[in-house]
């Protein structure tokens, strides 16, 4: 068991800057690297695009971030978990395959699906807010479940070197690899034990960029770049663990975390030579 654990925050929305989770997995010693790029307009926008070309859907930069960033996860044993899935996570995994296999980089990716529940959606459901029928409104574009950590737990313990998902809630991307390392239960929810500010310093590491003022006039002369939290487990079986915030070769402030329950996913595997692609699909519950 690791007794620091470093999570690396390359990005905070879709368009997002390159550069900083470079510099993340280059010099930052990270063992993971969470790029979070998706949002409700985003995953709609994405949709759209899908509905255009079955083979699209996902992030439009997700190319151009594999390709400057896979041979240093591979340099450095750095994992990758994103949400840059966004409307199509498959599609997105057999773009990150296809780059790999042009690189001769073997690569293993996990994809997390559930999210999209839009086939579940009837038109003439009552909305919460009106109690009018979501018809009144138009046509629906899209409808996404936030899934959570354990939905992604699968995925970490397959050993895959990129996790890819659509719509999974922001601090569940960071909390994952920490319950993936440390074997914290998702169900021990005694109070007693946690503490719920954790969740709010996960979510900050999740906009690190706007957290350490990296989206001023002057961002670009800071090589500062991104954000970096670490875990650190106090004892065996305790499920309190120390954090802290900071830019690269900055100092930053402890908190406490604490994780929530999710439901339990289901999956299924499937191989191409050396590149190999593992699906998880999680149960998503009423």
């Amino acid at each position: 068991m690791r007794e620091t654990l470093r999570i690396g925050a390359g990005a905070g929305f879709s368009g997002d800057r390159l550069e900083p989770a470079a510099v993340l997995a280059e010099r930052g010693r990270i063992q993971y690297l969470v790029l979070e790029c998706l949002g409700e307009r985003t995953v709609a926008l994405a949709q759209l695009r899908k509905r255009q070309d079955p083979a699209r859907g996902y992030d439009p930069l997700l190319e151009r971030r594999i390709e400057l960033l896979l041979p240093l996860l591979r340099r450095h044993g750095v994992r990758l978990i994103t949400n840059m899935g966004a409307a199509n996570p498959i599609a997105a995994a057999d773009a990150i395959i296809a780059i790999a296999r042009t690189r001769k980089t073997p690569i293993r990716v996990a994809v997390v699906t559930g999210d999209d529940v839009l086939a579940k959606i009837e038109p003439g459901e009552l909305t919460l807010e009106t109690q009018a029928p979501i018809a009144k409104y138009g046509e629906l574009v899209s409808a996404n479940a936030y899934l959570g950590a354990a939905a992604l737990l699968p995925a970490l313990q397959s050993g895959a070197d990129i996790v890819i998902t659509g719509r999974v809630a922001d601090p569940s991307l960071f909390v994952a690899p920490m319950v993936h390392e440390y074997g914290w239960q998702l169900d021990d929810v005694d109070p007693g034990r946690r503490d719920l500010s954790g969740l709010a310093t996960v979510n900050a590491q999740d906009l690190g960029e706007f957290l350490i003022g990296q989206t001023g006039p002057r961002h670009h002369e800071d090589p500062a770049f991104g954000v970096r939290a670490w875990g650190r487990l106090l004892r065996r079986g305790d499920r309190w663990c120390r954090c802290q915030l900071q830019s690269h070769n900055r100092e930053g402030g402890d908190v406490t975390r604490h994780l929530g329950h999710a439901a339990s996913p289901r999956s299924s595997m499937r191989s191409s030579g050396n590149f190999r692609v593992q699906r998880f699909s999680s149960c998503v519950r009423p």
